[in-house]
């Protein structure tokens, strides 16, 4: 995860400038419209990023009581920068209105619209004390098999409550949001991409079906990022896996059957890979094994020894030189 602008790092007299400039760094930047303050009030935006193969997701926070702003992405710059992706934009709170080919949307919270960022849009941020926080997901044109004018027609309007699936993109995309600690690329890249492509494919045509691989794979992805989440924790369990991605135990079980695994082989496996990362991470090269294994969630050293030398076909203390030879 990195930052694209937050405001807590300048002096508050100069937020709403430093804001204002920061906008232009977005994926697709937006220009800052309206009368400027003649005493700018304090004002807390902050917009964090990660990549997850060819796919972004930002999360902005923001709150500026009584300030109304005004965000337009127009031709100019669009010109100057265009992404070339379809943007999902959720709502998590707060109040957000946005416009783009004649959709006009007032957000509630879970509400998910679907933007292409090659069009002009605009928004207006709220003004609430309680401020706002919004999740996008941009996905490349290039990864969407989908006529760009097919789907045009659906830009701007809200996606279906009914659509399969979109309650599980919206977890996930919960849970993803502002980590800094998460190496599941590959796999939740692959399921985030084929979901958004079937998605978009069910948009413009309804006879489309999503299918049960692809449902299972993003929910595969929800439960990896909880037990990454969670893994240091020498309690984790089922239950708590499943508590927290609110299914029954059942579900998530048969869920990690249909993938070929276990809930307890999964977690098992985040584990092993946390502790292969430290064990070649520069930072924590005079970190006890002992300590690296605690800290990921193992509580015998014995166990942890067995389990990463099936896992790397290597012991911990040669794997650390291999990976370190001076």
């Amino acid at each position: 995860m990195y930052w694209r602008y937050d405001t807590r790092a300048v002096d508050p007299r100069h937020s709403y400038d430093y804001y204002c400039d920061g906008v232009g760094d977005e994926l697709a930047p937006f220009a800052v419209h309206g009368r400027r303050p003649f005493v700018p009030p304090p004002l807390s935006a902050q917009m964090s990023a990660i990549t997850f193969g060819g796919l972004t997701i930002d999360s902005l926070t923001y709150r500026a009581a009584g300030l109304a702003v005004e965000a337009r992405r127009g031709a100019e710059q669009i010109r100057t920068s265009d992404p070339e992706c379809y943007q999902f934009c959720l709502s998590v709170h707060g109040d957000l209105r946005k416009e783009q080919e004649d959709h006009r949307v007032v957000f509630r919270p879970r509400d998910l619209v679907l933007y292409d960022l090659s069009l002009p849009q605009r928004s207006q941020h709220s003004t609430t004390p309680a401020g706002m926080k919004v999740i996008k997901l941009s996905v490349p044109k290039s990864m969407v098999p989908v006529s760009p004018d097919r789907i045009r027609q659906h830009v701007g309007a809200l996606i279906p409550r009914r659509m399969p699936g979109k309650d599980l993109l919206i977890q996930l995309l919960l849970e993803l949001a502002d980590r800094d600690d998460y190496g599941d690329e590959p796999a939740t890249a692959a399921a985030l991409h084929e979901y958004t492509v079937q998605m978009i494919g069910q948009l413009v045509d309804s006879g489309r079906q999503i299918s049960p691989t692809s449902l299972r794979d993003l929910r595969m992805a929800l439960f990896r990022s909880i037990v990454h989440r969670h893994h240091g924790d020498p309690e984790l369990d089922t239950e708590r896996i499943a508590d927290e991605a609110k299914v029954s135990k059942r579900l998530l079980q048969k869920t990690c059957q249909s993938a070929g695994t276990t809930p307890m082989t999964m977690v098992k496996h985040v584990r092993l890979d946390a502790c292969r990362d430290s064990l070649r991470n520069p930072q924590t090269k005079t970190m006890r094994i002992q300590d690296i294994c605690i800290r990921h969630g193992y509580t015998s050293l014995e166990l942890f020894a067995r389990h990463f030398k099936m896992h790397t076909a290597a012991t911990a203390t040669d794997f650390r030189r291999q990976a370190d030879p001076r």
